[in-house]
């Protein structure tokens, strides 16, 4: 073995292993390093137009601005869009990028377009109200898309790769305008602010915090001192001043950006548990992380303390008015779920893709 290969090949091994834990939470559904699925199961209950359907295979969740709409991006590259009120199908299943390329990021630029992600190295962007796609795809990456972004102006990009390449661009154009390397391991302690205008990274010890719109290194933290479990996922909070990490332990930890410092870590389970996904909502008052044992961990970012925890939780996301968070459960619903009261299903609905 070539020495010169030693960092590539244990970032393989790293994103490997963080892929496994992810395929576990979805009961085996998925192998994320190499895009492909296992058999799938026939569910009896499952049906549409007469046509066999497999177990829904979701990547990522979405509301809309107005949270009017729901959309869910799957491993097979394909795209859904419910009514979030009634549960009715509004659009798919829809084929946006190459069949079993997994859609990796939903993200609304405005209430009528919003841009889908791939493994297939594009990003591409559509109509929201017909789900026809707007204009050619971003085919500028030489590597799976991991993350997008929209800027304020709403006219320009951002995505990155799992490699690490960040480019800036045009949505109309679709003109390449800035493009940078970010240093990463895997995607998930990975994070572009709520607008678009700061991306944080974690690879091996050192924290790195972005200028999305001049591609550009603003800050650089060696973690070893004080090293916190392995850092899994990450998001920003609305005003981007803080990111929540969810961490290979059963804690949240808290990463103060105008500090640089770890401001402290909330415990989200009581269980050895390798958290995962991690999201906040909009108004910043909850972060919600998963587990490796399918797990959902709500706590509170006022009193750092759990508000509920949800079982069998596939892919979730949070609605745009932060009242409920709505996640993929038992393979075939979506579950949406008030946190106002903690109370358990507010209602559901059934969800299936066709094969």
């Amino acid at each position: 073995m070539s020495v010169s290969r030693l960092p590539e090949i244990l970032h393989c091994i790293t994103y490997e292993y963080v892929q496994k834990l992810y395929s576990k939470r979805w009961s085996g559904a998925m192998n994320l390093l190499s895009a492909t699925l296992t058999s799938p199961r026939f569910h009896p209950s499952m049906s549409q137009q007469g046509q066999d359907v497999t177990p829904h295979g979701f990547f990522c969740l979405t509301y809309s601005p107005s949270g009017a709409l729901i959309v869910g991006g799957s491993v097979y590259g394909t795209f859904y869009g419910w009514d979030a009120s009634s549960g009715n199908l509004l659009l798919g299943p829809i084929q946006a990028h190459l069949d079993d390329f997994i859609i990796t990021h939903i993200l609304f630029v405005t209430e009528d377009v919003f841009l889908s992600s791939a493994h297939d190295t594009t990003v591409r962007q559509w109509d929201a109200r017909t789900g026809e796609p707007i204009g050619e795809a971003f085919t500028a990456h030489e590597g799976a898309v991991c993350r997008v972004a929209s800027l304020p102006d709403k006219k320009t990009a951002a995505s990155i790769t799992k490699n690490g390449e960040l480019l800036l661009w045009h949505l109309d154009t679709l003109e390449v305008i800035r493009k940078a390397h970010v240093s990463v391991d895997a995607f998930y302690a990975l994070a572009f602010s709520p607008d678009g205008t700061r991306l944080v990274s974690v690879r091996w010890h050192v924290l790195r915090i972005y200028d999305v719109e001049n591609c550009r290194l603003i800050s650089e933290v060696n973690l070893e001192p004080h090293m916190p479990p392995m850092l899994m996922a990450a998001v920003f909070s609305p005003d981007a001043s803080k990111v929540f990490f969810g961490s290979g332990s059963s804690s949240v930890v808290i990463w103060d950006v105008g500090k640089e410092e770890f401001e402290n870590e909330v415990l989200v389970s009581d269980f050895d548990d390798i958290l995962g996904e991690t999201m906040c909502t909009p108004d910043g008052t909850l972060v919600a992380a998963s587990t490796d044992h399918g797990k959902i961990c709500v706590w509170s970012t006022t009193t750092r303390k759990l508000v509920t925890v949800l079982d069998d939780g596939g892919p979730f996301t949070f609605s745009s008015d932060s009242q409920c968070l709505t996640y993929v459960l038992h393979g075939t619903e979506l579950s949406v779920n008030p946190l106002k009261n903690v109370k358990k299903v507010s209602f559901s609905f059934v969800i299936s893709i066709c094969c």
